[in-house]
């Protein structure tokens, strides 16, 4: 949790994340959460540790999965979203 947030708070303007499916720190939904590092029973499921970091941190963010990224159509409405949020973000400063 340090290092996620020492990290974010080193970045700039930032448009969106890819962040990779299932794992337990960058998972962005239905990863298993647990009380401590000895439970063998998942208290509930939700975002990794690395990816709650980065919605609190960037809440209007996109977001997305590598594995959504492999579906052209996906991938080609992602990228468009971000190219248009860099283009706007950066118009402000002109």
């Amino acid at each position: 949790r340090s290092f996620s947030h020492h990290y974010l708070d080193s970045l700039g303007s930032v448009d969106g994340f890819i962040l990779k499916r299932k794992s337990p720190s960058c998972g962005l939904s239905k990863v298993p959460i647990y009380a401590g590092p000895d439970d063998e029973q998942a208290l509930d499921n939700g975002p990794g540790l690395f990816a709650q970091a980065v919605i609190k941190h960037f809440p209007e963010t996109l977001l997305v999965d590598e594995s959504q990224l492999e579906d052209s159509s996906l991938r080609e409405k992602w990228l468009t979203a971000v190219f248009n949020r860099a283009r706007q973000r950066q118009a402000q400063y002109e």
